[in-house]
């Protein structure tokens, strides 16, 4: 299921940090979170976000996961749910 997160975005009156381009990541979006400080983050699925990558690039699963988790600090994982919440 991929959230609408421009509709949510409006709706909450927040601007949200999304991965480009959005055609690529935005079905891989699973949920929108508010952290204990207010924050809300999109949450992506972190095995849909690296196939994407992996398509998109041409990369590997290792090199594309780690791009990911390095470069995408304004989003969130599946697997971080937990730590976060």
């Amino acid at each position: 299921m991929t959230i609408d997160v421009d509709a949510y975005a409006d709706d909450h009156e927040v601007d949200l940090y999304v991965l480009e381009p959005r055609l690529v990541y935005d079905p891989c979006i699973i949920d929108v979170v508010v952290l204990g400080s207010g924050e809300h983050v999109v949450v992506y699925d972190l095995n849909k976000s690296v196939g994407a990558l992996m398509l998109e690039q041409g990369w590997a699963r290792d090199e594309s996961k780690e791009w990911l988790l390095f470069n995408a600090e304004q989003v969130m994982f599946d697997y971080q749910l937990q730590e976060k919440t």
